[in-house]
């Protein structure tokens, strides 16, 4: 706006922005507690339109974030050293093969522009996770979106069947947002297997603590023949914190070549995680 302002009045040309911008859908969040209470004169809401976690968090985590205010006048450990360190300790993996970021669109962002590019496409369902569209259209690759099946589930096969030779990545919501259904782990397994190692599947896992089916299990346990990205959220199950930390298994090239694109940082909640962690 202000951009254009300086135009109208001055005359002077302003930067030349991508043609496709406008074609880039945006994300909008659900309107503020505060902000609905006051249109329409309420005093108590539940708000369920941003699958937040609806209790406060943990007395120790609220301890934590009050100690870490202490530190807020440092620059922030953009690598969350110590919270990739217990992560790494808590799932028995490398510290090396973990990307810690502030939510996991910050890391799907910066994925999607490591992996992307014009030549390129990404293989993804529709409905799912809106972002999946919005970082592939920013990264400038193309979407090939694959319908959900008649159970509202991931089309495993129309999926595999959807990655062409520049496809060069597939994201796989498990369970799925918004559908909140999901498939079995060795679907997954198949999926990795099936589709070309020059393509990185990203498993994205932020509601996979709400599953309760018996058997399954998430895929940090499982074992893999390549290389894939899962994508973890510590904030929508456990509000262990009031950001969204979200650490990242991969192989450590994966994780070192996406941290060059990373741009975002987990400040000081990740000392802060890794407190509440204890």
């Amino acid at each position: 706006m202000l951009s254009i302002l300086y135009k109208r009045y001055t005359g002077i040309t302003v930067p030349q922005f991508r043609k496709d911008i406008e074609s880039i859908g945006v994300y909008v969040p659900g309107k503020p507690i505060d902000d609905v209470m006051r249109e329409f004169g309420l005093t108590d809401i539940v708000k369920l339109a941003s699958n937040e976690c609806p209790e406060e968090p943990f007395t120790a985590v609220q301890e934590a974030v009050a100690a870490a205010a202490a530190y807020s006048h440092r620059y922030p450990d953009t690598m969350a050293f110590d919270l990739s360190g217990a992560l790494a300790e808590l799932h028995s993996i490398d510290r090396d093969n973990l990307l810690v970021g502030p939510g996991s669109s910050q890391i799907l962002m910066s994925t999607a522009h490591a992996v992307g590019g014009p030549g390129t496409s990404a293989v993804f369902a529709d409905n799912s996770f809106l972002l999946y569209s919005i970082i592939t259209k920013m990264s400038r690759g193309q979407a090939i979106v694959v319908p959900l099946d008649d159970e509202l589930r991931h089309d495993v096969d129309a999926l595999i069947r959807a990655v062409r030779e520049d496809t060069t990545v597939l994201y796989v919501c498990n369970p799925n947002n918004p559908t909140g259904t999901y498939i079995a782990p060795e679907e997954i397994d198949r999926i990795v297997a099936e589709v070309s190692s020059d393509v990185l599947v990203v498993v994205d896992e932020a509601y996979e603590e709400y599953v309760s089916a018996p058997g399954h299990r998430s895929s940090i346990v499982m074992s893999f023949s390549k290389p894939i990205m899962l994508l973890d959220a510590m904030y929508k199950a456990k509000s262990r914190t009031g950001a969204a930390l979200s650490p990242r298994a991969s192989a450590k090239s994966v994780a070192g070549t996406v941290t060059k694109l990373n741009s975002g940082t987990a400040s000081t909640l990740a000392g802060t995680a890794r407190n509440a962690m204890r």
